[in-house]
């Protein structure tokens, strides 16, 4: 029984992963949504089968959160250009990822984004992407930050036994991934994708 524990604690991860990441799609593309659910729980699964340690469990969150949220909104920017959102025609769209520091910062973000406005990004194959931001004049500044973590991080504390000054470390080691798999690996404008510090998120708010 002892042996199936982790295999249980691997799923069990893979699939509360899974559904978070779906739920970047539009409830419209339901069919899609559910076979997207399906794969990135079996690719999850397998990789967390086939490592050691958690650090590199969570290094594969980031990399799916790049591949998966900030990638393709990025996409979706210029197909939204010169549209209508809340009664407003949008010149510019940014992108915001506020990038924690511990545990705390990573459930308080979470929670601020949430009183943000919400909004529905289309890109060149009609599909729908949710987004929280604020319109400033014609610009619209769309912010989000690596909840999908959070499952990662609480596993981490509660049956690994982690020290918050650890947490600290690995949440810093994934910023610095984030940023340089999205400097690597997606070719955009600087202005369009930043990341910041909640101090900086919070100035919004202002």
């Amino acid at each position: 029984m002892n042996s199936l524990f982790p295999v249980i604690k691997d799923f069990v991860i893979s699939a509360i992963i899974a559904l978070l990441t779906a739920n970047l799609f539009s409830l419209s593309n339901l069919v899609y949504q559910i076979i997207i659910s399906i794969l990135i729980l079996l690719l999850i699964f397998f990789i967390l089968r086939g490592l050691d340690k958690m650090a590199k469990r969570m290094e594969i969150l980031s990399i799916l959160y790049c591949e998966v949220f900030i990638k393709r909104v990025l996409e979706s920017f210029d197909a939204n250009i010169g549209t209508e959102l809340n009664h407003t025609i949008v010149n510019k769209i940014k992108l915001f990822i506020i990038l924690p520091k511990n545990k705390d910062e990573l459930h308080s973000i979470g929670e601020r984004i949430k009183q943000l406005d919400r909004f529905t990004l289309k890109n060149t194959n009609t599909r729908s992407w949710f987004v929280n931001g604020k319109l400033l004049c014609d610009n619209l500044i769309v912010f989000d930050t690596p909840s999908s973590w959070i499952a990662g991080i609480n596993t981490l504390i509660e049956s690994e036994k982690i020290k918050p000054k650890n947490v600290a470390r690995l949440l810093n080691k994934m910023n610095e991934g984030i940023k340089l798999y999205a400097k690597k690996n997606m070719v955009y404008e600087n202005r369009k994708l930043n990341f910041i510090e909640i101090s900086e998120f919070e100035t919004y708010f202002d």
